[in-house]
């Protein structure tokens, strides 16, 4: 069984979630491994995008999505979107067959996260929040 992280209290995977990452998307691109290492520093901050969920199995890591605030500018008003959705291949299709994936899925994980931030949207839209948080200061894009 595996547990799923915020990627704030995992960074330790940060390297190869950049390889898989890169490989997946980006080699051909002409950016550089390192260049997704450094783009993931964006994750670790204190703000709800993006954000970054890690899953993995003790220390071993099984796969990892992203929650960004779009992925194409063509479409920003569909926010957030979840992004760089991975799992290791040893691992995929090991949820129960009769569910949409296990309990505790990355995917699970990064849609529920999704759902918080349209709601913490909607709540400030009208203007700032008890504590004075606005939309654009919550998502920081």
């Amino acid at each position: 069984m595996y547990s799923i992280s915020d990627y704030r209290d995992c960074q330790s995977h940060g390297p190869i979630i950049a390889e898989r990452v890169w490989t997946a998307w980006w080699q051909d691109s002409g950016l550089k491994v390192g260049d997704v290492l450094e783009h993931l520093k964006e994750m670790t901050n204190p703000h709800a995008l993006p954000t970054g969920f890690v899953a993995h199995d003790g220390d071993a890591y099984v796969g990892s999505a992203f929650l960004i605030h779009c992925d194409l500018e063509e479409r920003p008003h569909y926010l957030p979107w979840v992004a760089a959705l991975w799992v290791e291949e040893d691992r995929r299709r090991s949820g129960r067959p009769q569910q949409k994936g296990p309990p505790n899925s990355v995917t699970r994980r990064a849609t529920s996260a999704a759902r918080q931030v349209l709601r913490t949207i909607t709540s400030t839209a009208a203007g700032p929040s008890s504590n004075g948080a606005s939309a654009s200061t919550i998502l920081r894009c």
